[in-house]
């Protein structure tokens, strides 16, 4: 998408201040934000919209995560997903579930971690 282009974001998370600090950043930066607290809402709001990416917090239940995903890739092949996690290996266990493109954001980001991630899109 390029790094000037506007994005729809949807953030995933139930954690009120990462959501809050998130979705300030994205919109000082001129991106839309839809926010959503349970995967089963994020999924609804991923069928009819124009969505540019997709930032899902690894702190959500395992099972949600991965369902999410994986109707996400079944769903909008191609749309860009990232997963905001504190720590471990990521990467390695959504190539092994062949969960589609998705990238791994380490938390807490450091200063213009997220604008170098968003020209990336």
């Amino acid at each position: 998408m390029g790094g000037t282009d506007s994005l729809l974001v949807l953030l995933l998370t139930q954690r009120g201040e990462l959501h809050r600090g998130l979705a300030s950043r994205l919109r000082d930066l001129g991106h839309s934000v839809e926010g959503a607290y349970q995967a089963s809402y994020a999924l609804q709001l991923a069928q009819g919209s124009r969505l540019g990416l997709v930032l899902v917090d690894m702190s959500l239940p395992e099972a949600a995560v991965v369902e999410l995903l994986y109707r996400l890739g079944r769903m909008r092949p191609g749309l860009p997903v990232a997963l905001l996690s504190e720590g471990g290996d990521l990467e390695g266990v959504v190539r092994a579930l062949g969960l589609g493109e998705v990238e791994v954001v380490g938390l807490p980001l450091a200063p213009g971690e997220l604008e170098a991630f968003l020209a990336q899109h």
